[in-house]
């Protein structure tokens, strides 16, 4: 999935219309943006951790139906990067579940 699908869903997810959208000056963009991404596990009741698979990675916990499911991104060079993917791939599979 594309960057820009990506963010489309996390949009819909929270009734945002398309993934440009504006707030105050900026793009939405929760892939590039602190806040964005907190906003958007704060909305979703996403909760997110850092924890070891094989190496440092961020988790992302969602439910769908009945049962809790996690979008987990390795850090690679930047954890906090890797932390707005999981929440915002969270934010993605809560829509295409709706």
């Amino acid at each position: 999935m594309t960057d820009k699908e990506l963010l489309a869903l996390a949009a819909k997810a929270i009734g945002l219309d398309g993934c440009t959208v504006k707030v105050g000056r900026k793009n939405w963009n929760p892939l590039k943006d602190d806040g964005h991404a907190l906003r958007l596990a704060v909305r979703l009741a996403i909760d997110f951790y850092e924890g070891e698979d094989g190496g440092p990675h961020a988790y992302a916990g969602y439910f769908v139906g009945a049962g809790q499911r996690f979008a987990v991104e390795p850090h690679g060079a930047d954890a906090f990067a890797a932390t707005r993917r999981a929440i915002t791939r969270a934010a993605a599979e809560i829509a295409k579940s709706r």
